[in-house]
């Protein structure tokens, strides 16, 4: 039990419970010197005051700076208020850039999230659809057909999103060559917001369809494409965009991923 004398003080535990940190942190913190409770009983009980919370505090915020645990002792030695001014001001700098990268990655779920509702409530008929423009991050031009595409290129791809601090997992496709649906002419990432896109796809009227399918062969779904236009008396033009609606991300079977295109066209 605590004697009365001990009683303005907090248990080990407590402090653990306050500060964040475990028992087993503090008394390694302790024993290194670095952080010492006020009163170490001879049964080796620990008792902090209310004011070493602050002490701890920047010990933590250190420790987050990625200061090793020598380079925080120094520091904690020759504290001041104006090392403690620039420690905030680093601190403050860094949560704002977590907050700007957690924003992208919940806007990317976002995208995510509507591309597979898409693809899980898809009909297989081809439509003609009025779309507005449609922000999308694009590769420089490859023009391979898409058994030819590498991981060097998708790497040049990623290497040129991480430019525009894009998040990874946006849906991607590739914009195609409509004539064979093979050719393609770049890589794309759906990213949805024109602060993240290098182009657009133009607003208008786009044939469309969407089914069962990858981006290594959708050859498919241009045939329906092709079928539905000549039926029609409509002339498909160049590129097609087309987008993996669920992709393995959200299926490890290859024949439940699911493609959609976007061809534009004129009226013959």
């Amino acid at each position: 039990m605590k004697n009365k004398k001990d009683s303005g003080y907090l248990s080990i535990s407590d402090f653990s419970k306050i500060s964040g940190l475990s028992r087993k942190a503090l008394i390694f913190y302790d024993n290194s010197g670095l952080f010492s409770p006020v009163i170490t009983k001879e049964n080796g009980y620990r008792y902090y005051s209310h004011e070493q919370i602050y002490t701890i505090s920047v010990i933590s915020l250190l420790r987050e700076l990625g200061m090793s645990h020598k380079e925080i002792k120094s520091y904690m030695t020759s504290i001041s208020p104006e090392k403690s001014e620039r420690l905030l001001e680093e601190q403050e700098e860094i949560i704002g850039e977590k907050m700007k990268e957690l924003e992208e990655i919940k806007h990317m779920i976002k995208e995510r999230r509507k591309s597979l509702a898409e693809g899980m409530n898809a009909n297989s008929e081809v439509e003609i659809i009025s779309i507005k423009e449609i922000p999308i991050f694009i590769s420089d031009d490859i023009k391979k057909r898409k058994d030819d595409i590498s991981d060097s290129d998708w790497t040049g791809f990623y290497i040129k999103q991480v430019g525009k601090a894009n998040a990874f997992g946006y849906p991607e496709g590739y914009a195609v060559c409509t004539d064979d649906g093979t050719t393609v002419i770049n890589i794309i990432s759906y990213v949805g917001a024109k602060k993240n896109a290098n182009a657009v796809i133009r607003e208008g009227e786009y044939l469309t369809v969407t089914g069962q399918g990858n981006l290594e062969d959708s050859s498919a779904l241009y045939k329906k494409l092709r079928t539905y236009a000549k039926k029609n008396g409509l002339h498909l033009l160049s590129p097609s965009y087309e987008k993996l609606l669920i992709d393995t991300g959200s299926t490890k079977e290859i024949e439940k991923q699911v493609v959609r295109i976007l061809s534009p066209f004129c009226r013959e």
